[in-house]
C-alpha cells in the first residue's frame, strides 16, 4: 500500500511534541507496563480505509482513518496532571492542520473528538495487566491523506508520488 507514511508521520509528529513523556507511551502490540507512573498514554493508529479511492480528475488519492490517544491517570490524584495533557495534544493537533507528508502528497486533521472513560482497570485493557484502577480519558483526531497518482507500466501498479 502507498500510504504506509501515514502512520510514522502521525506517530512522529505526537512523540516530537510529546517529548517529555515519550517513556511514558504505551504503543499497539508493544510490552508495556504502567509500574508507578502517575499518568501515561497509549496510541492506536486505524486506517479506516483498506483500500485507498481514487478522487477527481486530476488522479489523486485518498484514504482515511483515525489516531487514537488515551490518557491514563492514577485514580484519587485528581485531574491537574491528565488535564494538562489533554491540553497540550489538543493543541499539539489541530483540525484542519497539515502535517508533514511525502512531496505531492497531503496530511490534514480532519476532526478531533474527545471522551471520558472513566475508571478502568489496567487488566481489563491488556492480558497481564495490574489491578490498579486508573481514570481515562481519549483524544481521537481524524485524517485524511491525499496524493497525486502515478501509473507504472502496469495499469493496475497505482502508488504516491
Amino acid at each position: 500500500m502507498a500510504f504506509e507514511w501515514v502512520k510514522d508521520a502521525l506517530q512522529s509528529h505526537f512523540v516530537n511534541g510529546m517529548q517529555d513523556l515519550k517513556n511514558d507511551i504505551a504503543w499497539k502490540n508493544l510490552p508495556f507496563a504502567p509500574g508507578d507512573r502517575k499518568l501515561w498514554l497509549k496510541v492506536i493508529y486505524v486506517p479506516v480505509q483498506e483500500e485507498a479511492e481514487t478522487l477527481g480528475l486530476h488522479g489523486e488519492n485518498g484514504f482515511r482513518g483515525f489516531l487514537q490517544i488515551g490518557i491514563y491517570q492514577r485514580i484519587n490524584e485528581g485531574t491537574e496532571l491528565s488535564d494538562s495533557v489533554i491540553n497540550r495534544i489538543n493543541n499539539l493537533f489541530k483540525v484542519t492542520q497539515r502535517l508533514d507528508a511525502p512531496p505531492s502528497c497531503m496530511l490534514r486533521l480532519e476532526n478531533k473528538m474527545s471522551s471520558q472513560g472513566g475508571q478502568t482497570s489496567q487488566a481489563d485493557m491488556s492480558a497481564g495487566g495490574t489491578e490498579t484502577v486508573w481514570d481515562s480519558n481519549y483524544i481521537t483526531i481524524f485524517w485524511l491523506a491525499r496524493c497525486l497518482l502515478y501509473t507504472s507500466d502496469a495499469a493496475d501498479d497505482m502508488q504516491c508520488v
